[in-house]
């Protein structure tokens, strides 16, 4: 049986076209030698598609209305009824006077509605065959195959594909991540960008799509995966480290697809990750290339891109010398923006009314060759949800202000378009990242409305968290679910960028974002470490009392004890060294923190917090005698050569060796323990050394200094943990270097002119 369609991934556009391919089609098999013509977007005059001879120019003229949304009145009143600015349909058709009209939509039509438009149309539509309805359309389909085939944003929201990913995405996200992308598919307007991008992936199995905020990169990157998942691809979507990836890669045949969307986060993240990142994704880039049957797609923003390029060499390498991988969105070209346009009126089926104003010649020019224009606030302008409290007679000047102003767009809607309860959620969401259980943002939210109670005077009213939840769905936040659990997300980075500079533009709100904190972890994701040049923690005395158990509301750990003492630790350390007894806290903190549980708090904290620790004051005097759990648990946390030697130059602070911190009585399993650590570490990066200079290295003398630079890390290593370090292979021995670097040369040098 064939799939039964309702269209509702089709643009304007991509519906008119499959209606002309379907029409085609059907008179190719009747043999009748008719081939409809379509035009180029813009006002049609009542012509969508056309069937010129000689003796007259409309010897058949096809009009096609995608009402999928707006239904059977809006249709047959669009038809039939006149305004005072806009002529109807019939009296379009009267003026071109064809030899036979033809009207297609996607809308379900009976015989009575058929009859009906057939009589708005008398006498162009000679028979009710010629108003063509939803049934008709897949009926056709069934009979010409082909043409299904051709028109991909259509099967790849068919049945069969969507089961398929919900069968392939295995973190709960399934149901949510396939609605998702389908919506996208329709709001998507087919460009050069999309066969570029195949391109790229068919030729190096690897894509990474850069651009600006709200460009589309992840648009295109959901229809490339749509595409690959319809082939037969697993999807793999990868949520925050990338080391899911390795683990989930398998050494065969099979079709593997993995997407990480925003792979190298906040430029906040990225200064915890910048250092792993050279090491991490060139073998990740190198083994997806060396296998058959996988791709991996990689979006992120460009300021971010070029934020880790100036920190990292090899990240620069990857983004300037191997531009092969890299796909950056630019500037859409103005028909595309055209058409971008009225496919999201079309696809939000924005009220008549406000469709006429934003399609208008000038404003809908004034809009596309604004600055300012992305996909993303197009999105915004024309979706009812962003418009519930603007006039259509103020609806031009709220998309003129929002353009020039881009953060108006979220300002208006947080301000006007929601209330306290929502905008406490939202804020309250904020301090957790991008993401968080709900649970943990239902406690958070309740200790935040209590706290505006005892502060500023707030009346709480039951089931605010429930109501500010479902209010706030879709049109600020989504809720998906993730091993059982759900978790509430922002709808848009959009969103976090404009309450970022809410934040720092209102300090009263930003200490009642610290102040009302009811995990620690809230104020290290954000207030800390995510935007700490901009977010600047305010260290009063509530916090510190809060902080340090005196207060009858003290912070807690979502996380633990344990987790909540090592995290006081950090903060008590860099913020509250001046306040009388901080320093005996921390002393107290130490004694009784298990460095060798940390969680999921990264060790970087605990290491540059013990780095700025004075080591001989009494304070440093307590870590050095606890200086062997800390040396343990630390060490176990080191993954690679960065965090190694991160290590070594804190136990060196100390004045220590690592080698002097094992325990006599287990001195031989300590070591075995140790070397096998250390070894996989070396090993690891010897591994993305060689890696890195078979793709780049155009200078044998780089592969040599290389090398010696190696030899000269382990001999370090051996020295500092008193080991004997072998690794497996050096892997510098035994490649043609001098064949490689020439091809390398060879490949920039072409690079370079074809650019």
């Amino acid at each position: 049986m064939p799939a039964q369609y309702d269209f509702a991934t089709l643009g304007p556009d991509d519906f008119e076209l499959l209606v002309r391919d379907l029409l085609n089609a059907r008179e190719n098999a009747n043999g009748t030698g008719i081939e409809f013509q379509s035009f180029k977007g813009g006002r049609d005059g009542g012509i969508d598609l056309l069937y010129s001879t000689p003796a007259n120019d409309h010897e058949i003229v096809v009009q096609i209305k995608h009402y999928l949304k707006s239904g059977i009145p809006a249709l047959i009143r669009v038809c039939g009824t006149a305004t005072k600015k806009k002529k109807s349909e019939a009296d379009k058709v009267r003026i071109l006077n064809p030899g036979k009209y033809i009207l297609a939509t996607s809308v379900e039509l009976s015989t009575a509605n058929k009859t009906k438009l057939k009589a708005i149309f008398d006498p162009y539509i000679k028979a009710l065959d010629d108003v063509i309805g939803n049934e008709d359309l897949n009926k056709w389909l069934g009979d010409f195959p082909d043409v299904e085939k051709n028109h991909y944003k259509l099967w790849l929201a068919s049945t069969t594909v969507l089961e398929r990913i919900i069968r392939t995405v295995r973190e709960g996200r399934s149901e949510y991540e396939a609605g998702r992308i389908k919506d996208n598919i329709a709001l998507y307007v087919r460009n050069r960008s999309l066969r570029d991008a195949f391109q790229i992936l068919q030729k190096e199995k690897v894509l990474i799509i850069s651009g600006e905020p709200g460009c589309g990169k992840s648009t295109l990157a959901d229809m490339i995966a749509f595409h690959l998942i319809g082939q037969g691809y697993e999807f793999n979507f990868i949520y925050q480290d990338p080391s899911d990836i390795e683990a989930k890669l398998r050494n065969d045949i099979s079709k593997q697809l993995f997407y990480f969307d925003d792979f190298l986060g906040a430029i906040s993240e990225s200064r915890e990750k910048a250092a792993g990142a050279e090491s991490t994704l060139v073998p990740i880039i190198k083994r997806i290339k060396s296998l058959q049957n996988k791709k991996l797609i990689l979006t992120t923003r460009k300021h971010i891109l070029n934020e880790f390029s100036n920190r990292s060499e090899k990240i620069k390498r990857i983004q300037l010398q191997h531009g092969e991988y890299l796909l950056e969105l630019n500037n859409l070209e103005k028909p595309l923006r055209l058409k971008m346009l009225i496919n999201h009126c079309s696809v939000h089926a924005l009220p008549e009314e406000y469709t006429e104003i934003i399609t208008r010649k000038d404003l809908a020019e004034y809009i596309v060759d604004h600055s300012s224009f992305t996909p993303r606030f197009i999105d915004i302008f024309t979706d009812s949800n962003y418009l519930k409290k603007v006039a259509p007679e103020a609806y031009e000047e709220f998309i003129k202000a929002n353009l020039e102003n881009p953060y108006e767009v979220w300002g208006y809607a947080f301000s006007e378009q929601i209330g306290e309860e929502e905008r406490f959620l939202l804020l309250t969401l904020f301090t957790f990242g991008s993401k968080v259980l709900m649970s943990a943002l239902e406690t958070a939210y309740i200790y935040r409305l209590e706290w505006e109670v005892a502060n500023h005077g707030y009346t709480k009213k039951d089931g605010a968290f429930l109501r500010a939840l479902k209010n706030l769905e879709n049109g600020f936040i989504t809720i998906s679910e993730k091993n059982g659990r759900k978790l509430v997300a922002f709808k848009s980075p959009a969103i976090e960028d404009f309450l970022k500079a809410y934040f720092v533009e209102n300090q009263d709100v930003l200490l009642s974002g610290i102040e009302s904190s009811h995990f620690i972890e809230q104020y290290q994701v954000r207030f800390m470490t995510q935007f700490e040049d901009d977010l600047q923690f305010i260290p009063t005395d509530y916090s510190f009392r809060r902080l340090t158990g005196q207060s009858d509301k003290p912070i807690v750990g979502f996380y633990g004890e344990n987790q909540n003492n090592l995290m006081k630790i950090y903060i008590l350390t860099r913020y509250f060294q001046q306040f009388p007894l901080a320093e005996q806290f921390i002393i107290d903190l130490v004694k009784k923190a298990d460095f060798e549980y940390m969680g999921k708090l990264p060790a970087i904290l605990i290491q540059e917090t013990l780095m700025a620790i004075d080591p001989n004051s009494d304070l440093g005097q307590t870590i050095k005698e606890n200086i062997k759990p800390i040396h343990w648990g630390l060490l176990a946390r080191a993954d690679d050569k960065y965090s190694l030697e991160k290590h070594i130059g804190l136990i060196t602070r100390y004045n220590f060796r690592c080698y002097e911190l094992y325990d006599p009585e287990l001195e031989g399993e300590d070591k075995k323990e140790i070397e096998a650590q250390i070894l996989d570490i070396v090993n690891s990066h010897i591994i993305s050394e060689t890696d890195w200079l078979w793709e780049f290295a155009e200078d044998q003398g780089e592969v040599w200094d290389n090398k010696e630079e190696m030899e000269a890390w382990v001999e370090h290593l051996e020295e500092e943990f008193g080991l004997e370090l072998e690794p497996e292979d050096w892997y510098y021995d035994n490649k043609d270097w001098p064949n490689i670097v020439l091809d390398n040369h060879i490949k920039r040098l072409t690079r370079d002119d074809k650019s």
